[in-house]
């Protein structure tokens, strides 16, 4: 009795303990979950802003100080966050109620940052003007010459007895890279250049390739003095510019032979040198015939770098004489030598993906997919048929040219790419001929070139990035074989008269791509080829801004019933609905629509990183029609979907709960569909309903993530079934087409399709599972053998899942997780999307 009593005495003390372990393990998995919810939500805003500033970066902003610090605290929070994660899964139990205290203080700071976040009215600042600092030249200013040079123009910059230096030489010697904003009124330029040069102390104000002498007052830049400390530096091919300017003159010489050389075999490899069949002659014959030029030298080396049979080298010199020997005049040579390493590409192709980019403006960057993408629809790359082939072939395209110094990468490894200009005047050189390219983008056009410009012979055209208000409404220009022709980031210009298509019978018949742009748009896109067929229509890709008029948008429609494949881009889910509605029954072969309601900040760069994603994986499913769904209420706004849809995908949806709610009454146009990926649907509860089904019957691949009050997929309502069967039984879900099946961070998901269904789909090829932790049921029916055992499905390739999941699923059949375990990827837990 003693003892008892001892071992009830113990208990006194020991059960309150264990009931407030078991209220604080309760608690700590519920803020857990609210921890989960609260990063998620300021990791999304992380991204928003992160990509923001990378594209005001690019426009030579930086992030104001407070935007750092707030990114420096939100992955502190991280980082923090899945130490306590650690913690909470080392389980030690009777720490828990110190965990809930940390996790309750760190889901309060995610908050606070999170409306820090919104709180912020810009993000990004003009990076101030660089000032005394010196800056590393590239290898083409090599040599003791150009050394002394830039200890020439540093001493007067320094000194007070010079104000305005002329730097002046042969092309491809001098290079400095500086340029003005342009507007398109002459005076308001001027005016804002003049305030701004008088708000400095002092200033140094450096104009690149100067063609002309000018007045400096006319363009607002203050006569350069002792006295206001402005001084002026100008570049120049010419001479007499420098003399007109009043400029202290600098000329700059070419490189000597020895120079030139060392320059040469940096960049083509000094190993070049001990390959037996090369000569030092043959090497220094080709330095030579750059003429000590080091944009020619840089250029041509790029050209032969990796190549070493003798008779090579011998041929490239005599295809770099004559290049000389076909042109007169000083720069006609500079141009012939570089137009050696466009002959030198050989491939027809490679040389096309090369002038293409002269459409665009000088100084252009270009995003590296971006342009590939360009390439792939206009055709230049054919050879192979998979996407993912298309892309590494282009990539390494890019790679060629890149080497061969004829497009310039970032300096940092990044996606863009650009064109000296030099490289792009020589480029243009080319297409003044044949190829004919017209190219007026950039140069503040505020008129539409005459009819007369049109030449029949015209291959393509390029006039964005100008002011055009108004393309004239009886201009019907005679362009036979017009391929390309890009208008976009006019911004003034509302409408394309139709008239503007038509040639007898129609030219958009012969045009491979336009880029149209509606009001207050911006985006550039071209498409493919010309069809076989004569008169057989090809691509047009539009971007229809916030402001544009309905008759556009008819008028669009209208224009995608003749063609081959239509991509259009809707600012305004009606404008949708209206090309949609105008287009039913014809329209095109094959459509990609994107349609978002774009109005804040924030929905434009949720728009921007949204789409991005939905493009390339809409390219990966490989379908000709598709829509895309992004940032819109299609609660409110009823979305009409086209027919023949087969990829649809939907992104930050704020108003659905149930996709029958938006699907239901689209579901005779959903027979085609093959993919459905829905994503960041912040209400969803459940994907769809047992009455939905029959459409979806050639579903091949469903998708879902980032959906964090999702519980079911398939809703069955189990009342329901039993009034109307008289009986609880198991209802079989059928997707006999499905092949992938995707769940990604959907922290509520509980089943496929309910406790008394089963999901039957044979076809089912892969399966991958993240971020899901109370996902009890898979629901599969897998087939049975014939001593009544499970088998796999016969298609089954792999399922990637977290093997603590795994092991915590439940089966409807006996032996069904053994029967699956071989095709089972083990992944390590992810608790948060970050």
């Amino acid at each position: 009795m003693e003892s008892i009593g001892k071992i009830l005495e113990i208990l006194k003390y020991t059960v309150p303990p264990i009931r407030q372990y078991g209220h604080n393990h309760r608690k700590l998995k519920e803020n857990m979950k609210n921890l989960e919810r609260v990063l998620q939500e300021l990791n999304s805003q992380k991204e928003d802003i992160e990509a923001t500033l990378k594209l005001e970066g690019d426009q030579g902003k930086r992030p104001r100080s407070e935007v750092n610090n707030w990114l420096q605290n939100v992955q502190r929070i991280n980082s923090e966050a899945q130490g306590i994660e650690q913690e909470v899964n080392k389980g030690k139990y009777f720490s828990r109620a110190c965990l809930d205290k940390l996790v309750e203080e760190k889901i309060a700071e995610a908050e606070e940052y999170h409306q820090k976040g919104c709180s912020f009215t810009s993000l990004a600042i003009d990076a101030p003007p660089t000032s005394g600092l010196m800056l590393p030249t590239t290898t083409a200013l090599a040599g003791e010459n150009a050394r002394k040079i830039m200890e020439k123009i540093w001493e007067d910059l320094l000194g007070e007895k010079v104000s305005k230096i002329g730097v002046w030489g042969m092309a491809g010697i001098v290079a400095l890279n500086q340029n003005l904003p342009a507007t398109e009124n002459k005076e308001r330029r001027a005016g804002m250049l003049l305030r701004m040069l008088e708000a400095k102390e002092r200033s140094v104000l450096i104009l690149d390739d100067m063609w002309e002498a000018f007045a400096l007052e006319e363009i607002g830049i203050p006569e350069p003095s002792k006295e206001n400390g402005c001084k002026m530096v100008i570049t120049t091919r010419s001479l007499g510019v420098c003399r007109s300017m009043g400029c202290k003159e600098i000329g700059v010489e070419l490189l000597s032979q020895e120079e030139a050389l060392s320059l040469f075999l940096n960049k083509v490899g000094r190993s070049i040198l001990q390959v037996p069949t090369l000569s030092e002659e043959i090497i220094n014959s080709v330095v030579e015939e750059c003429a000590g030029i080091p944009l020619v030298i840089v250029t041509v080396a790029g050209c032969m770098r990796g190549v070493d049979e003798i008779h090579e080298w011998r041929n490239a010199l005599n295809e770099l004489r004559g290049c000389i020997r076909s042109l007169n005049g000083v720069d006609s040579e500079v141009f012939g030598r570089l137009q050696f390493s466009y002959h030198r590409l050989k491939d027809k192709k490679v040389q096309q993906c090369f002038l293409y980019y002269a459409l665009y403006p000088e100084d252009y960057p270009i995003p590296k997919d971006d342009l590939i993408g360009y390439w792939i629809a206009e055709g230049f790359i054919e050879e192979v048929n998979n996407v993912q082939e298309k892309y590494d072939r282009g990539h390494t395209i890019l790679n060629r040219l890149v080497n061969c110094c004829l497009l310039e990468s970032d300096i940092d490894g990044g996606g863009f790419v650009r064109m000296h200009d030099l490289i792009r005047d020589m480029a243009l050189r080319i297409t003044s001929d044949s190829p004919l390219f017209m190219v007026k983008a950039g140069v503040c056009l505020l008129e539409f070139p005459s009819e007369q410009e049109w030449k029949e012979n015209l291959e393509r055209g390029s006039l964005m990035g100008n002011g055009i208000q108004e393309i004239p409404s009886n201009m019907s220009p005679h362009c036979e074989i017009l391929s390309t022709l890009l208008l976009q980031s006019n911004r003034n210009l509302p409408r394309i008269p139709d008239r503007f298509f038509i040639i007898g019978a129609s030219l958009l018949s012969k045009i491979r791509a336009s880029s149209l742009f509606g009001k207050a748009a911006g985006s550039s896109v071209v498409g493919p080829r010309r069809n076989k067929h004569k008169g057989s229509p090809r691509s047009l890709r539009l971007y229809l801004g916030s402001e544009t008029l309905r008759e556009t948008v008819e008028e669009a429609a209208r224009l995608s019933n003749r063609l081959d494949t239509f991509h259009a881009t809707f600012s305004k889910p009606n404008d949708f609905n209206i090309c949609v509605k105008s287009s039913v029954g014809r329209g095109s072969r094959r459509f990609h629509f994107a349609v978002a309601n774009v109005g804040s900040r924030r929905s434009k760069m949720l728009f921007r990183s949204r789409h991005h994603l939905s493009s390339w994986f809409i390219m990966q499913a490989k379908v000709n029609k598709s829509v895309s769904i992004i940032g819109c209420k299609v609660y409110d706004d009823t979305i009409v979907l086209p027919k023949g849809v087969e990829c649809l995908v939907m992104m930050s949806i704020s108003d659905v709960t149930n996709l029958d709610d938006v699907l239901l009454r689209e579901q005779s146009k959903l027979s085609h569909l093959k993919v459905l990926y829905l994503s960041d649907c912040v209400y969803l509860k459940k994907l769809s309903s047992l009455q939905l089904l029959p459409a979806l019957q050639n579903l091949e691949v469903l998708r879902v993530d980032i959906c964090y009050r999702i519980e079911e997929i398939v809703a069955v309502d189990e009342e329901e079934i039993e009034k109307e069967l008289g009986t609880n039984m198991t209802i079989t879900v059928t997707l006999p087409r499905l092949k992938k099946l995707v769940f990604s961070d959907l922290p509520e998901l509980k089943s496929v399709c309910g406790d008394n269904a089963v999901l039957v789909c044979n076809s089912l090829q892969e399966i991958e599972v993240s971020a899901c932790p109370k996902l009890k049921r898979l629901s599969l029916l897998l087939p049975l053998l014939d001593n009544g055992q499970p088998s796999p499905l016969p298609a089954l390739q792999g399922i990637t899942i977290d093997e603590q999941l795994w092991e915590s699923l439940q089966w409807d059949q006996t032996n069904a997780k053994d029967v699956l375990n071989p095709y089972c990827k083990f992944e390590k837990a992810r608790l948060f999307n970050t």
